[in-house]
């Protein structure tokens, strides 16, 4: 299941579209809220507009607990994505 951080979405006009119950590695099982989004590869420049089309994802929504990455993809997910035009 792909993921993308709560931090990220604050960021974003995006609608919760359902929930679902999660459970991680440690820990009990935690309900986490449902999200469609578009995802596409970004330029090389920090200002680079990609208008290419897109791929169409649900993803949950959780505290990622870092900066450094704002979602967390299948690997099946990334090879789609390198694939887009």
């Amino acid at each position: 299941m792909p993921l993308i951080s709560e931090h990220l979405l604050t960021k974003l006009d995006i609608q919760v579209c359902g929930c679902i119950s999660m459970q991680g590695v440690i820990g009990q099982k935690m309900r986490i809220p449902l999200v469609n989004v578009v995802m596409k590869l970004s330029g090389d420049h920090p200002n680079a507009i990609n208008v290419e089309k897109g791929v169409q994802v649900v993803c949950g929504v959780a505290s990622l607990n870092t900066r450094d990455c704002d979602v967390i993809l299948p690997l099946i997910l990334s090879v789609r994505l390198n694939r887009c035009p």
